[in-house]
């Protein structure tokens, strides 16, 4: 087995449909969340365990799509980082284990915070019991836990996801991988879009994008997928797009009349900025709902901030790449998009996953990479304005069914 040295985990257990937190009691009498060392499967025989002072092991279902950190300093003041993941032990591990010999006790989300008086500790376990209260569809308190359901269920309104139609995913099987790494991201539904253009070098045919849709939303459906899709399209806005979305050549964004756009950008291909602006008037002036896809990563607008502020004026919502907000390391789209976020300019999010597999030139696919921007846009911004751009808004505009009643 691998140890993982430098991750722990919130172990817990489901009893009488509740979840109750391992805690332990140090001998000075203080509570706190028990450091595990997590021990990983390599192999079906194996399973994942979680390790408590080198002598007291229980078997748990590790779940990495939740994850949290906790820092602490070191005496030599080197800080000292620490990843938890949420590990769920069988009724089986657990007869055993509450016991004063052991110091570690299970108790319920609301007997923890009248024992655990360190502030990380508690903030981890409210992270935890979120999370648990969306997956087992528990009762919770909205206000108090409101932002972390949305921020592990997120709305990823852009993604290559339709086999073999554009640049993206080839098959069916590296569409369900894709999914499967979006769902460890905190994705819970995504909207697949093809690229569509002509000028841009795609132009699939729409019966065709239609029938591979209808194919992957059953494999989603038999496989038991942790995350659905929807179907909408990247356009290229091009001179003729008002025509091309009249004919209806592809498909708007999900259940919706809202139509996602795109400007060409790589290498030394850019369009500039009056361009930009005279084909999204004419959409707006068509009477189009329009959608701006990474307007972060566009030269015209890495040279003139305002541009962005000039065509949120023509009722353009812009999407955002997660990954541009916090893991980008070029400084020029990254202080965009953290800007745009500052501004609350940005109204949806998006990977652009586009695969899993090494293109021919030698480089991976682009992976969907949104956790860590998802976390810098709530340490940023006001809990309800990263809510909207990361679940609600597609609730309201594109049909994304409704996480909250």
């Amino acid at each position: 087995m691998k140890l993982k040295n430098t991750c722990s985990a919130v172990v817990y257990t489901m009893k009488y449909g509740d979840p109750r937190f391992l805690l332990e009691q140090k001998g000075s009498g203080r509570v706190s969340v028990p450091n595990a060392e997590l021990y990983v499967k390599e192999n079906e025989q194996e399973t994942d365990r979680a390790v408590f002072s080198g002598r007291i092991s229980l078997a748990v279902q590790l779940d990495t799509v939740f994850e949290d950190g906790k820092w602490q300093s070191a005496s030599d003041g080197i800080g000292t980082g620490m990843v938890f993941y949420l590990a769920k032990a069988g009724a089986e591990e657990t007869e055993d284990l509450d016991t004063e010999e052991t110091g570690l006790y299970w108790r319920r989300y609301e007997e923890c915070f009248h024992s655990v008086k360190d502030e990380s500790d508690l903030e981890l376990l409210k992270h935890a019991a979120a999370y648990l209260a969306v997956r087992y569809r528990l009762r919770n308190p909205v206000k108090e836990f409101g932002y972390i359901w949305y921020r592990e269920h997120a709305a990823d309104i852009h993604g290559h996801l339709i086999p073999g139609v554009d640049d993206g995913s080839q098959s069916v099987e590296e569409t369900l991988e894709l999914l499967q790494l979006a769902r460890e991201e905190g994705v819970q539904w995504a909207i697949a879009t093809p690229h569509y253009g002509e000028e841009n070098g795609y132009r699939p045919d729409r019966d065709t994008v239609a029938e591979k849709y209808k194919r992957l939303s059953e494999y989603l459906f038999l496989s038991g997928s942790p995350i659905k899709a929807k179907l909408g399209t990247e356009w290229y806005c091009s001179e003729h797009i008002v025509e091309r979305i009249r004919n209806q050549e592809a498909f708007p964004m999900g259940e919706s009349d809202w139509y996602m756009v795109e400007f060409l950008e790589w290498g030394n291909v850019t369009e500039p900025a009056d361009v930009m602006l005279r084909r999204l008037k004419k959409m707006k002036d068509s009477g189009i709902k329009t959608i701006l896809a990474h307007p972060e990563r566009y030269q015209a607008v890495q040279q003139d901030w305002n541009l962005a502020k000039r065509i949120c004026d023509l009722d353009v919502r812009l999407q955002v790449n997660a990954y541009d907000l916090f893991l980008n390391p070029k400084d020029a789209t990254r202080n965009l998009a953290q800007w745009m976020a500052e501004e609350r300019m940005i109204s949806f999010i998006g990977s652009d996953m586009h695969g899993t597999r090494i293109k021919p030139d030698g480089k991976p696919a682009r992976r969907p990479q949104l956790k860590e921007g998802i976390r810098w846009l709530y340490d940023h911004a006001d809990p309800e304005y990263a809510n909207e751009v990361v679940r609600v808004n597609a609730e309201k505009y594109l049909g994304v069914p409704k996480l909250l009643d």
